[in-house]
């Protein structure tokens, strides 16, 4: 273990072309023991969000986050504007008796984006 494994460390800002080192979280062990199982827990100092640290150590990691995701922000922008699904569906509930058993089935009309439709069948029980 090295002797700056207690200190978190900001992300730092990549020079042009090079990969950004992530911010290191700083390891603080707290105890729980309950039952009698004893859990030991290096980042429970997380958990206060008042702490300026924490707030600190959060906006690193989104720093970090942003430098490594900056390349894609194209395709993310592309992804948003994407629909997810293109069809429009409508459902349309319909029984059907068959013998002393009803039988209950859903009918699914799904338009493409030209409006027409395309029926597809969905049977539930």
């Amino acid at each position: 273990m090295s002797p700056d494994a207690n200190t978190a460390t900001p992300a730092q800002e990549p020079a042009a072309g090079t990969i950004p080192k992530p911010p290191v979280a700083r390891r603080e062990p707290v105890e729980y023991v309950l039952h009698g199982d004893r859990r030991v827990d290096h980042y429970a100092w997380l958990r206060h969000k008042e702490n300026p640290e924490v707030m600190a150590y959060l906006q690193a990691e989104n720093s970090y986050t942003d430098a490594m995701l900056k390349p894609t922000e194209t395709f993310q922008e592309k992804l948003s504007c994407k629909p997810i699904f293109p069809f429009r569906i409508a459902c349309v509930a319909i029984s059907i008796s068959r013998g002393p058993q009803r039988e209950s089935s859903t009918r699914s009309i799904a338009g493409d984006a030209t409006g027409k439709a395309q029926p597809k069948n969905c049977y539930s029980t």
